[in-house]
């Protein structure tokens, strides 16, 4: 079969490789796609500690039952949504139900990872990980489960209710489906800045208020939306350190800051700690997502309360995948979609 592999950064191949054997208690997925995510393009572009040469990439995955020995749930055709890791549910942070962030939530990955005609997913992912996807659902839409799941995650961690002011910091994918997501938790107003053109109009029509941050100036835009108060919620859905302080800057007394975007290695925040101190600022990060996130995540995209498919800008077979991530180093285009092959 083939598969794309990563050897180091702007080198990537798709090689020939076996097909994954599966046992008992694992599933085999034709992935039918798989989306690009912020992480492959930072890998691809300069690498990551955690990803070796000669691994896979990809774990937005949608596809369909290829095998599932000794299973009396998934039959071969079923289509199905991936999560790329679950929790172990026995370490101490599951048992404070803190799971994303479990000591094991690496220990089980895909295999060889999503950007692949076949990957085999180990048991502990098939058992947990592994939903049908209704067959009106666009299989391109599945491949959003894993985004909107850590988008969820990082609501609950600041609680956006309605009513609320939310500011989102960014114009990526992230920060697109914040802004839908806001809209359909009734945030009002919800606030998007960014800085490229392509996305910023995505934003428009979502969004009540999108500031174009390399034009205006950002912080006197917000207070005027939130009548001089500063927004109630705000999410840092961009890797720069300015864009927290201005975070900080933009937040309302009492209010509530979700640092969300990975930030560089040696990025250092400077705060005003009496601002913190003073005006009660919540300052929380969020990374990845729980189980219960990934289920509502699905349940929102095939219920059609998310449209996600507005965001897909370009899809594009394997073969290509290595030209889509050099455009998306450039910021051309928002999501794009790798088909691998799968049968829809």
């Amino acid at each position: 079969m083939k598969a794309l592999k990563y050897y180091g950064p702007g080198s990537i191949r798709v090689v020939d490789t076996p097909v994954p054997s599966v046992k008992n208690g694992e599933i085999l997925v034709a992935v039918v796609a798989c989306g690009v995510c912020a992480t492959d393009v930072k890998t691809f572009l300069r690498g990551h500690p955690k990803i070796l040469p000669g691994s896979g990439l990809g774990h937005e995955i949608s596809g369909v039952i290829a095998e599932a020995p000794g299973s009396d749930l998934w039959k071969k055709g079923m289509r199905v949504v991936v999560a790329p890791y679950v929790p172990c549910g026995s370490c101490f942070q599951c048992s404070q139900e803190r799971y994303s962030l479990c000591s094991h939530l690496f220990d089980e990955i895909l295999d060889p990872g999503g950007f692949s005609e076949l990957v085999r997913v180990p048991p502990r992912l098939a058992a947990q990980g592994v939903l049908p996807l209704p067959t009106a659902v666009n299989p391109l839409a599945g491949c959003f489960g894993e985004p909107v799941a850590c988008c969820l995650h990082a609501f609950s961690s600041i609680g956006v209710e309605a009513g609320d002011s939310l500011f989102i910091i960014g114009d990526g994918v992230m920060g697109l489906l914040q802004a839908e997501i806001g809209k359909l938790l009734r945030a009002d107003p919800v606030i998007l800045s960014g800085m490229t053109s392509e996305r910023m109009a995505l934003a428009f029509g979502v969004a009540d208020v999108v500031i174009d941050a390399a034009k205006e100036d950002v912080l006197a835009t917000v207070l005027r939306a939130t009548g001089g108060e500063g927004a109630d919620k705000v999410i840092v859905s961009v890797a720069d350190i300015g864009a927290a302080g201005m975070a900080v800057a933009a937040v309302r007394k009492g209010g509530a800051i979700n640092l969300f975007a990975g930030m560089p290695a040696d990025a250092k925040l400077a705060l005003d700690m009496n601002r913190i101190h003073y005006d009660e600022i919540l300052l929380t990060g969020s990374f990845g997502f729980a189980p219960e996130d990934f289920h509502a995540a699905i349940d929102l995209i095939s219920r059609g309360k998310l449209d996600v498919m507005r965001l897909v800008t370009s899809s594009v077979p394997l073969a290509e995948t290595a030209r889509a991530l050099e455009k998306l180093t450039r910021q051309e285009g928002v999501k794009t979609i790798v088909l691998c092959g799968g049968d829809r």
